[in-house]
């Protein structure tokens, strides 16, 4: 078992064209924006980029196992995140699509668990905003009830990404694994 880091790790990213309202909202509320692109995490903290060359044959064979799909994101949910902090995030529908995708990248680095091990598993879900105040939780929900359109993409792709130490420590793409049957999509990441 080789040692993870929270430099790597294996997302799924939507198509750059999409970005534009997942960003202002996250320019806004997400203290991470800088450091992470728009992403569903899979599988975090990762190995190191180091390990990526003997895990990327097992890791392309589990992707190109499971057929692209149709992802839509319009639902929000709230996680509570410590005593005071609320997550709010997109679901993606559907889920069990999404849960299949890191079922069976998990298989391959099984200790890379981090993110099965919240109270109910692991929850498929893209980060919109972090907040403290029980207000801005309320005004911020009630907005995307009203002003949120839906986003819908293929997943033909999964994404391993590594960030370097500060200042060099926003997210970049390293390997892109593509799923069953997916021709390069030539998206722009």
């Amino acid at each position: 078992m080789e040692a993870q880091t929270h430099k790597s790790a294996l997302v799924l990213i939507p198509p750059r064209p999409l970005w534009a309202p997942l960003q202002a909202i996250r320019r806004a509320y997400d203290p991470q924006y800088q450091r992470w692109m728009p992403h569903i995490t899979l599988l975090y903290p990762f190995r190191a980029r180091e390990a990526w060359p003997a895990l990327l044959p097992a890791l392309r064979a589990s992707a190109a196992a499971l057929a692209p799909f149709e992802v839509r994101l319009s639902e929000t949910r709230v996680f509570r995140q410590g005593p005071n902090r609320h997550v709010i995030a997109l679901t993606p529908q559907p889920a069990a699509a999404v849960e299949r995708l890191h079922q069976a990248l998990w298989r391959v680095v099984p200790d890379c668990d981090a993110v099965r091990r919240h109270a109910g598993g692991y929850t498929p879900h893209l980060t919109l905003a972090r907040v403290n105040r029980r207000r801005t939780l309320e005004t911020l929900l009630a907005q995307l009830r009203d002003e949120w359109q839906e986003l819908r993409f293929r997943v033909d792709c999964v994404s391993l990404i590594w960030r370097g130490d500060p200042p060099e420590d926003r997210f970049r793409l390293g390997e892109t694994l593509l799923l069953g049957g997916a021709a390069s999509s030539g998206r722009l990441r």
